[in-house]
């Protein structure tokens, strides 16, 4: 009787730690599969907006150019009104400050980036500004590389968010490893 008892309690035992170490590696594998999403969630939403932020700078880049060509050759065929550009520059700056629940930007920071950029295509003050002055004006240069520093702010605020939430996932992977490491070390 005490044999059997013996081997029925080695058999519930083995069971059990089998079965801890069943449970413990499948709660580590569903762990490691929701951070994983998490994870490219967070690489996607990030390029995302790195790509909008990438847009907005190339079109600013794109009137510099025009503006400084009008402004060189006085030639009137290469002034283009930016209402429509200025338009698609809003639903850039407002798809960047969107919330969701990985990024969030500071609206004040893309409300003084949209003033400078409404400044900034403002073609009519740089004629008139030329027609005074006689000479290329120089406040196109520093009003574009003043719009490109504050992307620049937001791009590397964009990255430490990215840094910080990708550390926050990659923790919350430990408690599912420590888990699996102690029942295999029971069993």
């Amino acid at each position: 009787m005490d044999r059997k008892n013996y081997r029925k309690q080695i058999t519930i035992g083995v069971i059990i730690s089998f079965s801890l170490i069943f449970l413990s590696a499948l709660y580590f594998f569903i762990s490691l599969h929701h951070n994983l999403n998490n994870e490219r969630s967070i690489v996607r939403v990030a390029e995302n907006r790195f790509n909008i932020i990438n847009e907005i700078k190339s079109s600013v880049d794109e009137v510099n150019d025009i503006k400084l060509d009008y402004l060189n050759k006085k030639d009137a065929s290469l002034f283009i009104p930016y209402k429509m550009e200025l338009k698609k520059m809003d639903e850039l700056l407002r798809s960047l400050s969107l919330k969701d629940d990985f990024y969030h930007v500071q609206p004040n920071s893309t409300e003084n980036i949209r003033k400078d950029i409404v400044a900034f295509y403002n073609f009519e003050q740089d004629i008139d500004h030329t027609k005074e002055t006689q000479s290329i004006s120089h406040n196109i240069h520093e009003r574009k590389a003043s719009i490109l520093n504050q992307i620049d702010l937001m791009s590397r605020d964009l990255l430490d968010q990215r840094a910080r939430l990708l550390e926050k996932s990659r923790n919350e992977l430990q408690l599912p490893s420590t888990l699996l490491t102690f029942s295999s070390l029971l069993a």
